[in-house]
């Protein structure tokens, strides 16, 4: 999390970037070829040694796979998928995997949504207004199975987050509703409680839209508010109603067309399986014995081991008693996805700024209400240190305090958005002013009294006043803050 304390990259890490850059500059799309190993290693000027371990990165985040064949018959390095896509499903996975509860989702995707709204409203034009529209027009129709009623719920709040045109919200939205496809079960109850829900819902939408389409700000917030709350109603029911299914049971009877989808739905299966014993200190098992329970291929398991290996759930320990043990969720893949893309989004500070100073709000205003006095010691006892770090260390200080204040927020969607956000405030050359560092370290200070002493009016509007200030000094480019 700390780039400050970084070391200064490898070769194959700068490779992975030159790679990165030179796919994003060309934009060159999933299936392309990038070259076979002696093309790369001589366009390049690198060893065998130093490109085997960028491809290994690559490969890891998902951005491109070594293939065997000619690079002219579709084989050498070939680009897996977008950008965007890479961090989405890294997002997704990790919230699936760590067993995250519909109402975090749904409390995280109602800041998301009405900034988005909001956001909407002032770009709407004639395009984006025939589009939203045609997004309504088809909320009747189709089928009324779960999954199909939520796709077609889901598709207006990814539209207007596209139409917000801020790479934040787009991420964020498109992760959340993926979770959502994934998870969502497939029966809810009587069909006269789901028509009756999902006419509730079509109705706010609608409102929703003409809203953003007269340009009208302060009904947009309104008609996102309302879709907000009646998600939060509804996500009750659906945890209250979800019916519980053995996880193998639930597999297999859910099973997706595609492979890559199969090994995801089984690294699911075997997450949830593992946090409902409580994440034992344990091997996962035989892999026979899985691979049978399952009904999956050998290459199936394997494809779902490597995902869980990525999120720290599954991790290989040597010598006696070893094997494949089972870990808990690690964010770290997934930060480290979706910093890497958001670096390469054109990301404006506007938009940076703007979201986070949307999801601390709430973050803080939760924290209020849900933190225990001992996690409220905690946050003091950072804001101390903080407030007498050295100019040197200040920004890394800052950073620290608002990730431990992100997780008292008692959501993990929440937190694990934000702590994305704040892995982009910090740069390795930064040089921020001693008077800079000292107005940070003051504002710091007086807004962890306010958070400790819940006093939620008084640190809502330092933490505004606090955006607006680093939104004027990073205008002035005085370096990276927090």
């Amino acid at each position: 999390m700390n780039d400050a304390a970084a070391k200064p990259p490898k070769r194959a890490e700068l490779l992975v970037a030159a790679i990165e850059q030179r796919i994003e500059r060309e934009q060159l799309q999933p299936g392309a070829s990038l070259g076979t190993e002696p093309v790369l290693m001589a366009q390049y000027g690198v060893s065998r040694e130093t490109l085997r371990n960028a491809i290994r990165q690559l490969e890891r985040h998902g951005v491109a796979r070594m293939r065997r064949g000619g690079g002219g018959g579709g084989g050498g390095l070939v680009i897996e998928a977008a950008a965007s896509q890479t961090a989405v499903h890294a997002i997704t996975a990790h919230l699936e995997f760590s067993d995250i509860g519909w109402s975090e989702i749904v409390e995280a995707r109602a800041l998301i949504d009405i900034e988005a709204a909001v956001e909407a409203s002032r770009r709407s034009d004639e395009f984006s207004a025939a589009r939203l529209r045609q997004l309504t027009a088809e909320l009747d129709r189709g089928s009324t199975l779960p999954r199909e009623i939520a796709r077609r719920h889901l598709a207006l709040p990814t539209a207007i987050a596209e139409l917000a045109a801020n790479p934040v919200i787009s991420l964020f939205s498109s992760a959340l509703s993926d979770w959502t496809l994934d998870i969502l079960p497939s029966e809810l109850g009587s069909p006269e409680l789901r028509d009756r829900e999902m006419h509730l819902v079509n109705d706010i939408l609608r409102e929703l839209v003409e809203a953003i389409v007269r340009g009208d700000e302060a009904a947009s917030r309104k008609a996102a508010e309302a879709f907000s709350a009646r998600s939060i109603k509804v996500s009750q029911f659906i945890e209250s109603r979800r019916r519980r299914t053995r996880v193998d049971e639930w597999f297999k009877t859910s099973r997706p067309d595609s492979d890559d989808k199969l090994a995801q739905r089984l690294a699911l299966a075997l997450a949830q399986d593992v946090a409902a014993r409580g994440w034992p200190d344990e091997r996962f098992g035989a892999e026979a014995e899985l691979m049978d329970r399952f009904g999956v291929s050998r290459s199936i398991w394997r494809e779902a081991i490597r995902l869980l290996e990525m999120h720290g759930i599954a991790r290989p320990r040597r010598g006696r008693g070893g094997g494949l043990m089972i870990g808990r969720p690690d964010a770290a893949y997934t930060i480290d996805s979706a910093r890497r893309y958001l670096r390469r989004a054109h990301l404006r500070q506007s938009h940076y700024l703007d979201m986070r100073s949307v999801l601390e709000a709430g973050a803080i205003g939760l924290a209020i209400t849900r933190a225990t006095e001992e996690e409220m010691i905690e946050l003091k006892r950072l804001g101390k240190r903080l407030a007498q770090s050295d100019d040197s260390q200040t920004v890394a200080a800052a950073v620290n305090w608002h990730c431990h204040l992100s997780t008292l927020c008692g959501n993990r969607a929440l937190s694990l958005l934000l702590r994305i956000l704040l892995s982009l405030t910090q740069d390795p050359n930064a040089n921020v002013p001693p008077a800079i560092a000292e107005l940070l370290r003051q504002r710091h200070f007086k807004l962890s009294q306010a958070v400790v002493a819940r006093d939620e009016a008084k640190a809502h509007r330092i933490a505004h006043e606090h955006f607006e200030w680093l939104q004027e000094m990073l205008d002035l480019q005085l370096g990276s803050l927090s």
